[in-house]
């Protein structure tokens, strides 16, 4: 059956990443049911932070974390940080394996300290907020809730 192959595939994909499926019926197309989440250490959230060494003023990336775990409300998330790279484009190697676990179904939030740590090229923020809303996908920048580009995400 293609579906049996294709749920084979997927899950030897996830235990490739270090996430095993303790038992049959665990995965679905499209990723985990919301029931088998935590008992699988998939994280529903997702804390992104990212600090270019050029900027000297810059915060850091723990600093950006404790403001975004505030989000959390006492929850788990799982942590990307890219230390050193530029926000004008997403070539950044935890910002891609962000993306990777979205596609995956296993990130259905992301949590980030402003707008500008996921990306400053406006055609990128395009694509990646179609990417959020493709996949159900929940942007919060933990700084600027209030700004007008909530209108444009129609949330």
């Amino acid at each position: 059956c293609n579906r049996a192959l294709a749920a084979r595939l997927a899950a030897n994909e996830l235990e490739q990443l270090g996430i095993r499926l303790f038992a049959a019926g665990n995965f679905k197309m499209g990723g985990f049911r919301n029931s088998e989440a935590g008992r699988l250490n998939c994280y529903n959230d997702a804390i992104y932070g990212q600090q270019s060494i050029d900027k000297k003023d810059s915060i850091s990336i723990e600093s950006q974390f404790e403001f975004c775990r505030y989000e959390l409300k006492g929850g788990e998330g799982k942590e990307y940080k890219d230390k050193g790279y530029s926000g004008k484009n997403i070539e950044r190697p935890d910002f891609q394996r962000l993306l990777q676990d979205i596609r995956l179904g296993l990130i259905k939030r992301v949590i980030v300290y402003k707008l500008d740590r996921i990306s400053r090229s406006s055609v990128d923020f395009a694509k990646l907020m179609e990417l959020f809303k493709q996949y159900d996908v929940e942007f919060v920048p933990c700084t600027e809730k209030n700004q007008v580009w909530a209108l444009w995400l129609g949330r």
